[in-house]
This record gives C-alpha cells, sequence and structure tokens, in this order.
C-alpha cells in the first residue's frame, strides 16, 4: 500500500519539489547571507570616497578633507566613480603633488539633523578641512521635514534599504486621492524614520548632548521616540501631489522660508560652538542648481537665502562660496544632478576655493 501511493506521479512530483525547494534554500543560504543595512549601503557608496574607502585615516604628511554634501556630490546617474566632482578635486591635488585624504560623505536629502550628527563625527576626526556642500532644501526647522522626509537615501543610517524598494512602488502603484494607501506608504516608512533615530540617539549620548540648545536634535518630537504619524501622512500626501505634477522642483512659502533661515543660522552658530579652540576649518560650497527648473519667484527665493546666508557666515568667520548659477542649465540631468562634464566644470571651480582655504 505504501508503495503504491509513492507510485502516484502527483505525489511523487509535489514530494520531489519539496526536496528540491528545501535543498535550494540550504544552498542559497549557505552562499547568501543577508548582510546588515549599513554594510548594504557602505558597500554602495565605498568607491565614492567614503571613509571605507580612504581608510578612514590621516596619512602622514597629507591634508585630510571631509566633504559634507547632497545627492549632487555623490552623483548616483555617474557610472565612473572617478568622474564625480569630489573624485576629481582630489585628482587635482594629486596632480600637482599634493597628498590628500578627501572623504566623500554625501547623502541624497541629507537633512539638518543627519548634518549635525555627521558633523559631530567628522570633527572628531580633526580634518585640516570640513566643506559643506549644500542648498537650502536641506535646512528644515520643523522636525517632521527633517526625519520623515521620503525620498532621502540618509538610510545610510542603519536603515534597511530594501525599505525604500518597496516604498518606490507604491509611490508609482497607489492612487494619490486615498489617504488609507497614503498611511500604508507612511508606516511602511516609519522603522527607517526609528532606525534614524536610534542611531541619533547613540551619537548624541556619545558626545553627552545634554542641553537642548545644542542641537536640533532634542528639538525633534520623532528623536524622542514620539513619531506623529499623522504628520507623516501629510507629508507623504504632499510629497506625492508635488511628484505627479509639472511643477518647479518645490515650492517655498515665506513661513517655510523663514523656518530654513532659522534652521540654517542656529547651524552655523553651533558650528562655531564645537569649532572652539580647534584648527579645523569650515567652508561652505552653496550646490550649483538648473534655473530651468524653477519658477523665477522661487529661484530668487534661493537667491535671497544664499545672500543672507553668505553675510551671516562672514559674522561668524566662516568661509562661504556660491556656485548656483556657475554652470551653464546644459549641464544639469535633473535640477541638482549634473551630466559628466557638470561634475568636472564645478570641480575646476571648487578646487580652488578648497586650495585657498587649505593655506
Amino acid at each position: 500500500m505504501k508503495l503504491s501511493r509513492w507510485r502516484n506521479p502527483l505525489l511523487l512530483l509535489l514530494f520531489s519539489f519539496f526536496v528540491i525547494q528545501v535543498v535550494a534554500y540550504k544552498l542559497y543560504s549557505s552562499f547568501w547571507t543577508t548582510p546588515p543595512a549599513t554594510q548594504v549601503n557602505r558597500n554602495e557608496r565605498i568607491k565614492r570616497g567614503w571613509p571605507e574607502y580612504t581608510s578612514g585615516k590621516r596619512l602622514d604628511g597629507t591634508k585630510h578633507i571631509i566633504f559634507i554634501g547632497t545627492s549632487q556630490s555623490f552623483g548616483d546617474e555617474i557610472e565612473d566613480d572617478k568622474k564625480i566632482y569630489p573624485s576629481i578635486i582630489r585628482q587635482n591635488f594629486l596632480d600637482e603633488g599634493i597628498q590628500v585624504t578627501l572623504e566623500n560623505w554625501s547623502l541624497g536629502g541629507i537633512r539638518t539633523v543627519d548634518i549635525e550628527m555627521m558633523l559631530l563625527k567628522a570633527i572628531q576626526k580633526k580634518p585640516d578641512l570640513i566643506v559643506l556642500a549644500l542648498d537650502v532644501s536641506n535646512f528644515d526647522r520643523n522636525s517632521n521635514r527633517n526625519l520623515t522626509f521620503p525620498n532621502t537615501d540618509v538610510n545610510l543610517f542603519l536603515a534597511d534599504p530594501r525599505i525604500f524598494s518597496s516604498m518606490k512602488n507604491s509611490l508609482l502603484n497607489h492612487p494619490l486621492d486615498e489617504d488609507i494607501r497614503i498611511r500604508k506608504i507612511a508606516e511602511r516608512y516609519l522603522p527607517l524614520v526609528r532606525s534614524r533615530t536610534k542611531v541619533h540617539t547613540q551619537i548624541a549620548q556619545e558626545f553627552d548632548l545634554t542641553n537642548e540648545d545644542q542641537l536640533f536634535y532634542f528639538g525633534n518630537p520623532v528623536t524622542r521616540g514620539v513619531i506623529p504619524d499623522i504628520n507623516v501622512v501629510k507629508n507623504y500626501r504632499d510629497v506625492l501631489m508635488f511628484r505627479h505634477r509639472n511643477t518647479p522642483y518645490f515650492i517655498i512659502d515665506e513661513q517655510e522660508m523663514g523656518e530654513k533661515y532659522f534652521a540654517a543660522k542656529r547651524f552655523t552658530t553651533l558650528l562655531k560652538e564645537r569649532l572652539k579652540g580647534s584648527d579645523i576649518k569650515v567652508m561652505y560650497t552653496w550646490i550649483p542648481l538648473s534655473y530651468q527648473h524653477w519658477d523665477k519667484g522661487e529661484f530668487n527665493k534661493i537667491k535671497k537665502f544664499r545672500k543672507t546666508m553668505k553675510t551671516w557666515n562672514a559674522k561668524e568667520g566662516i568661509a562661504d562660496y556660491d556656485f548656483l548659477e556657475a554652470i551653464s542649465d546644459s549641464d544639469f540631468i535633473t535640477v541638482s544632478h549634473l551630466k559628466p562634464n557638470g561634475h568636472s566644470k564645478i570641480a575646476k571651480l571648487i578646487y580652488p576655493a578648497i586650495k585657498n582655504e587649505l593655506q
């Protein structure tokens, strides 16, 4: 009876399928172990100049530069790692016989809290120069914008990149007018927010940040473990609506611009406090943007912001270089992402500025 059972072709097929599945899983597990998210993200960025690529150590007789920038200086669209402008700047130094250790800490969608946390780690390494290649969009006083911007890749901070894969699909597949679906997308994103919160908390403890005046960190309810999900949903709705309409990059109202002024100015003040008694130099290089993606009024707001910040930074004794309209609009792929020739052109402009600050 038992023998006849196994002669049944259907049962034999099912049993064979089960055995193959078990064996395949065992083989897969032996050759592939899902790496931690930090490792995945670092591996994607090693060749772009992150500390693992440059060894993270200051070599004898070299100048040490840490470059904190946006997606522009990471250059997602540029396949050749040597053709992004931080790499070109590094090569320019070497071509002149100047030994440098240049670490490119650039992240797409970097926000105020992230900049502050990275800055603390950068200062700890005691480089000769920290270059801040930023834009008005990177500064936010509002805690929800700081920690829940959905398209940022600051998942470097312990976030699982797979969250982004599912999230991008959701952005494309879900109608915009259904709050419940937007909420589902937001719920997928909350683990990422919590992951970043965890890292921010660890860094805050490492640097003994016990005073609310020291960092935005303590002004953010999200970083205190309280995640206002209704605001997360609102953020998603705003971003979704933006991404599905033919408008400039983003619209900045007067209240939001005021918050950005507050955030950027306070950041500069805190930066100076952190640098007291240090020989580390810091310079701003406000990144170039493609003006064709902007409404003229919006572009003028950006100009005004940068002019105000230049005055403020001068007051604080911080070097400020503005490259907003330094290169042609045809050198851009998107509002801020550059073609290879755009990277070459901006490198030629930033390189002498960096050399000047290192003297």
